[in-house]
Order: C-alpha cells, then sequence, then structure tokens
C-alpha cells in the first residue's frame, strides 16, 4: 500500500503511514538535507539523497567498509543517457570522530595507478591515496582507536595501497614513491620462493600485518610471498598468485588496459583518495 499527501506543490508518497503524518506535521528541518538539496542539480535525471540508516549497507565489495560508518549522508545526481548512468554528488560526515571519510583529512588525493597492475581476470580492486602516509595512518589509528604510533616501514614511502579481489584470498599492493627505501624495508625478508619470468618472488613471514594494520580498508589479504614490479609491491597467499600478477603486467592485460575501464575512468578525476573498480559480477 502506498500512502501519499500534498505538501504546498509536493507530492510525497510512504508504504508508512505513520511517517508520512509525522513528516507533514513536523516544523523541524534538517539543515544538511537542506544544504544538499540547494547545490543538487535542478536539470539532472533525477537526484537521490540517502543517510547512514538506509537500506543500502555498503557501496564497497569490502562489506567492512559500511555506509553508517563511512559518512552520514550521500547526496547524487544522475546523468542518465542509452547507455550509462553516470551518479555525481557529494557525501558528508557531520561527526568527525565516527566517520571513516575523516582518515583523509589533510591529505591530498594521489593519481590512482593501482588499474596498473591489476589483473584484468580479478574481480576488480580498492585503490586508497594521500600525499602523506604518516598524517593519514594516525587519522586512522584515530578512528580504530588504536594507541600503537609505530608506522609500517613499508608504508612510510607510499602514496597509495590497495586490494585487489579475487574468488578467494586478495592481493594487497603497495605504490612507493621511492622504491629504494621501501626495498630496504624488505631487507630481512630475501627468503627466494622462485623466479619467475625474471622476477623474483620472497617469502613473506608476517601474513596479516596489512588486515590489522589497515582494518576496515583491507580485510581478506594473506602475505605469504611477495615481489616488486616497477615501483609496486606486490604481496599474496602463495607463488601461483603473484605469477599471475606478473604474467598480467607483462603482458599488459591490466585493468588500464581495458578500453570498458579507459572509457570509465574517463569520466572521474584522475587523482582520487578512494577508487573502486568492479566487473558487472562483482557488482
Amino acid at each position: 500500500i502506498l500512502y501519499t499527501t500534498k505538501i504546498d506543490s509536493i507530492i510525497i508518497g510512504s508504504n508508512n503511514k505513520t511517517l508520512l503524518y509525522n513528516l507533514a506535521t513536523s516544523k523541524s528541518k534538517a539543515k544538511h538535507f537542506q544544504n544538499s538539496i540547494a547545490i543538487q542539480d535542478k536539470s539532472a535525471a533525477f537526484s537521490v539523497i540517502i543517510n547512514e540508516n538506509s537500506a543500502i549497507k555498503t557501496p564497497f565489495f569490502n562489506q567492512k567498509l559500511t555506509l553508517n560508518s563511512f559518512t552520514n549522508y550521500i547526496s547524487l545526481d544522475a546523468d542518465v543517457s542509452q547507455d550509462q548512468i553516470l551518479l555525481n554528488g557529494i557525501t558528508k560526515a557531520t561527526d568527525s570522530t565516527k566517520s571513516l571519510i575523516n582518515v583523509f583529512k589533510n591529505t591530498n588525493a594521489q593519481s590512482n595507478a593501482l588499474a596498473n597492475i591489476a589483473p584484468s581476470n580479478s574481480n576488480g580492486f580498492l585503490s586508497i591515496t594521500y600525499n602523506n602516509y604518516l598524517t593519514f595512518n594516525k587519522n586512522l589509528n584515530t578512528f580504530n582507536h588504536t594507541k600503537d604510533t609505530l608506522v609500517n616501514p613499508l608504508l612510510k614511502h607510499s602514496i597509495e595501497f590497495g586490494e585487489v579481489y579475487f574468488n578467494d584470498s586478495n592481493l594487497f599492493i603497495i605504490n612507493s614513491e621511492d622504491i629504494i627505501a621501501t626495498k630496504e624495508a624488505l631487507l630481512n625478508q630475501q627468503n627466494i620462493a622462485e623466479d619467475y619470468r625474471n622476477v623474483t618472488i620472497y617469502n613473506y613471514n608476517n601474513p596479516n600485518i596489512f588486515n590489522d594494520s589497515l582494518s576496515p580498508f583491507i580485510i581478506n589479504v594473506t602475505a605469504n610471498n611477495y615481489c616488486i614490479l616497477d615501483q609496486f609491491v606486490v604481496f599474496g597467499n602463495s607463488t601461483e598468485a603473484l605469477e599471475n600478477v606478473i604474467a598480467n603486467y607483462q603482458n599488459q592485460t591490466t585493468f588500464s588496459s581495458r578500453e570498458y575501464y579507459k572509457n570509465v575512468v574517463s569520466k572521474v578525476s584522475t587523482d582520487a583518495s578512494i577508487l573502486q573498480a568492479l566487473t558487472p559480477e562483482s557488482l
């Protein structure tokens, strides 16, 4: 059953009669909703405003990145054409201590490079960027209520990290702006597992370190092995997982080489604090 009422020139419908009555008789207005409405595109095909209590649990593949922990509300305008829907808008956190987007405070987004190494036979990837890892790490510790101030030396010179999704265990990738310093941080992890296509794959003896230190962004990585490809350090649960990365990287069959990915990213910013790309099945 759909109940409707008219307020001024606006027709409002709801499947909850009590909720509709309360809305019609209420004198209070949510200021943040008013602000988001004020900047909506009046020519958009439609617009959507959702808050952390909506039926949408998460916009992410990673189920731990829930909407109610990520932000307070999202306002979106839709541009609809025959073969695509583009959603553009803003999100805002009114509580600076409880919303994950605040871990990017006082950081600047960088160019997302993870697509250059994420295999196109994966389910997709999540890229996180910043210009200063120390600031990002401090903010993340505040969000997680972590008192440990130690900084992982592998990430100290990073400008991006991310997770590449597969059906079983995922990959973890670091994009370093000083790969020599990052290699030095790995000097005590030089036990060779094998060589594949002229790339050395090493054993790594701290398999859960990234799940522990980068939660809730990273959740399903088992770092048993790693390899280095240009400025990227790639961690996986097996040598076979890294062989797949190496082969796709050398064969140029990564996400960035695919026309569908090029078409999508041409519509969005080249620099993003968070970028998620998923296959249709994963969506």
